[in-house]
Formats: structure tokens, C-alpha cells, sequence
């Protein structure tokens, strides 16, 4: 427990070294959203497929695959149907993406990639890839039909945005490399190994950088309902893993990490796109931050 203990302060350490680079001038916010470039185009697609060096195709591979369009779907429409009630159509739409999409690839993947074995991180690129289909497109598509009935569905932009995110892009390697069983030579995880390993620090960094803990009182209630909207639908999943999945313990806690994070580092961005509530969008992402870490850390209390 002690080493769990340790760990997980070294990864609060980190974000609070980003945080404070930030307070103190030492670099700008900005500065942080380019290192979350270098993470995006660099230190994650070599750590995905360090990770697939290592993982075996096999149903629950699929089922990581599948359950990350269950997530975000039951998101959507239950985010919907929460905000049928007494919300104005920008502020509903606001809640839905927040509500639809995980940060896996800069949040629960470098975790994940400290604590378990790296097959773990086949799980949740897995899981990503499908988050990734859903956050990036459908989900803001959906959204912003319900923001103005002037939206519509774009399918070819749709899929020049997907191919254009590059961490999805080695998700889709891996996997097909993984079901058709093409194995990755072990000498280039010794030339890419050191880029995968510093994926971890850098992503925590990147984090600290962005951390915002500015609280509205106004904003407050639909903050905690956007919360409460996220966490029931990630806790059906978790239990029906749980109670009725034979799937392997590996699989069911990097699952599990993967529906507890925060929401998608672009949701403010792809808010604003929609021409809604980007200041309740900017607060439950900071927000979302400190909170998916405290759970983390029970996690791996229980767990280690």
C-alpha cells in the first residue's frame, strides 16, 4: 500500500508542478496546450503501441471496443432526457457534451500505464478508439441539432476530423495488428520505450497546466447534475462488469478507470463550436480533474 501510496503522490506532485509553472509565470496556459500536442502526435501513439507489443486479440479486447460506444451513448440520451426539464436548448446542449466523452488518452491511460501491466493500456486504447468516434463526431453533431434545428450531420466532415486525430489513427493500427495477430518486433519498443514512458510525466504536466478551479455559484447546480449524470451512467456499466462479465480483472479495473475520468480535454472547445455554454463547459472540465483523481486514488487503495 505504501508504494500505491507513494505513486500516486508523485502523479499529484506533477500536476501540482504544472499548476504552479502556471500561477507562478514560469510558462503561459498556452504553452500547456502545445505540450498536449506533443502528447497527442508523439508520447501517446508510441505508448499505444508499446502496448500492443504485448496484447493478444481476444473478446474482451472487443468488448473495451464496444463499451465505449455504450458509455457515451447512454450519456447522450440520458443527459437529454435529464435536461428535458426546465433547460433552454444551449445550456442542454452543454450538459450532453460534457456528459459524452472520456479523457482516456491524456488522463486515465498515464494511470493506468503506472500502476498495472501494459497490456492494461490495450483496453483502453480500445475503449479510446471508440470514445474517440463518438466525442470527436457524433456526439457534437447530436448536440448541436439540440443547440439550433439548423445543425445538421456532416458524415464526409465527420470522417476527415476522425482520421485527422492521430491517437485514433494508433488505435486502428493496433487493434488490426493485434486481431490479425502481426507482430511488432521487441527492438522497437527499445527505440520508442523512452518516448512511451515519458508520456505519463508529460500528460500529468499538461494537466496541472490547465487546471482552473474557478467556481461560479450560478453554475454550480448544473455542474453537479452534469457530475451526477456522468457517474450513474459509468456506475451501471461498472456493475453489470462486475456482477455479471467473466471477463479477466485486468480488463474489468482498466475499464473502470477509463469510465471515471474527466470529460475530453476539447469539450470546451467543442462547445464553443456550437455556440453554447462554454464558461459551465471550462468549470466542470477543471473541476471533473481533482475529482476523477481522488477516485483514482481509492481505486488504487483497494486494489493495491
Amino acid at each position: 500500500m505504501s508504494t500505491v501510496l507513494l505513486k500516486s503522490l508523485g502523479f499529484i506532485v506533477i500536476i501540482l508542478m504544472g499548476y504552479f509553472s502556471v500561477s507562478s509565470g514560469l510558462i503561459t496556459r498556452a504553452d500547456g496546450k502545445r505540450l498536449g500536442k506533443i502528447i497527442m502526435n508523439f508520447t501517446l501513439p508510441c505508448t499505444v503501441i508499446v502496448s500492443f507489443i504485448s496484447v493478444k486479440f481476444s473478446l474482451s479486447l472487443l468488448i473495451a471496443f464496444i463499451i465505449g460506444f455504450v458509455y457515451n451513448i447512454a450519456a447522450l440520451v440520458f443527459s437529454r432526457f435529464v435536461t428535458s426539464f426546465g433547460y433552454d436548448k444551449k445550456r442542454a446542449a452543454t450538459t450532453m457534451l460534457c456528459c459524452n466523452s472520456l479523457n482516456v488518452g491524456s488522463f486515465a491511460l498515464p494511470f493506468c500505464q503506472s500502476f498495472f501491466p501494459i497490456a492494461a493500456v490495450g483496453y483502453l486504447a480500445m475503449l479510446d478508439a471508440s470514445n474517440c468516434i463518438m466525442s470527436l463526431g457524433i456526439g457534437p453533431a447530436v448536440a448541436g441539432t439540440v443547440a439550433s434545428k439548423k445543425n445538421r450531420f456532416d458524415f464526409i466532415a465527420f470522417v476527415k476530423k476522425l482520421f485527422r486525430s492521430i491517437p485514433l489513427d494508433f488505435y486502428i493500427i493496433g487493434g488490426l495488428l493485434s486481431i490479425f495477430k502481426i507482430r511488432i518486433p521487441s527492438e522497437v519498443t527499445l527505440v520508442i520505450g523512452p518516448i512511451a514512458q515519458a508520456n505519463g510525466f508529460l500528460a500529468m504536466f499538461m494537466i496541472g497546466t490547465q487546471l482552473d478551479l474557478k467556481i461560479e455559484n450560478s453554475q454550480i447546480k448544473a455542474a453537479i447534475r452534469i457530475f451526477l449524470t456522468r457517474f450513474f451512467v459509468a456506475a451501471l456499466i461498472i456493475l453489470y462488469l462486475y456482477l455479471f462479465s467473466a471477463s479477466e480483472s485486468l480488463m474489468k479495473i482498466a475499464i473502470t478507470i477509463c469510465l471515471l475520468a474527466p470529460p475530453t480535454s476539447v469539450t470546451v472547445v467543442l462547445v464553443q463550436d456550437i455556440d453554447c455554454d462554454t464558461k459551465l463547459a471550462a468549470m466542470v472540465s477543471s473541476l471533473a480533474i481533482p475529482i476523477s483523481i481522488v477516485i483514482y486514488l481509492i481505486i488504487m487503495l483497494i486494489v493495491g
